[in-house]
């Protein structure tokens, strides 16, 4: 794979048969070895421990992404919203959508927004694996921070994503201690 000038690592330009085919080789690269369950609510404070910041801070990580204000986003698994809040704040006329599939999490996250004044996000509970309440194309990025391996079949999870991102909208993830990294979605790898 490729960077672009902003340093977003691009997928090789080709045409691909089905999304879960394009992407295999991001959803296997480090392996098999993989958590399928979510992170447990009762360890959530360990999300919010500020050494979490030192492998991969809020505004490091949303200063690698391609925002613009007017942005709608989805973040998936967002756990107590450790990252929610920068991201919420970087698309003030746009939308950030939080998808948890427990709703203990999603609670703590609305808590953490509402009390910083956040008023353009919105909670949603579903599993990542599964159709997501969204009508197609909605939104212009999709963000996971290590809840990629969290999915039972990550290569579904990121079909059923892509469903929901516009043409040309980024899925963007990391694994917190590597980094970002952000792919455009092929257009024929969705319609495939």
């Amino acid at each position: 794979m490729g960077l672009d000038p902003g340093g977003f690592a691009r997928p090789p330009q080709q045409k691909h048969r089905s999304l879960n085919s394009a992407l295999r080789n991001l959803v296997l690269e480090d392996g098999p070895a993989r958590v399928t369950r979510p992170f447990p609510y009762r360890w959530a404070w360990l999300l919010d421990n500020p050494v979490r910041a030192l492998l991969l801070s809020p505004r490091t990580l949303i200063d690698r992404l391609p925002l613009l204000p007017h942005h709608s986003v989805l973040e998936v698994g967002p756990g107590s919203g450790f990252y929610s809040l920068e991201l919420a704040r970087r698309v003030p006329d746009g939308h950030l959508q939080l998808l948890d599939v427990q709703d203990e999490m999603l609670a703590e996250a609305r808590r953490k927004l509402t009390c910083h004044g956040i008023t353009n996000a919105g909670f949603s509970v579903a599993d990542a694996g599964l159709p997501l309440p969204f009508p197609p194309e909605r939104f212009d990025l999709a963000l996971l921070v290590a809840v990629l391996g969290e999915i039972p079949d990550p290569g579904t999870g990121v079909e059923v994503l892509a469903t929901v991102l516009k043409p040309g909208g980024i899925f963007g993830g990391s694994r917190t201690r590597a980094g970002s990294r952000s792919h455009p979605i092929p257009s024929t790898a969705r319609a495939g």
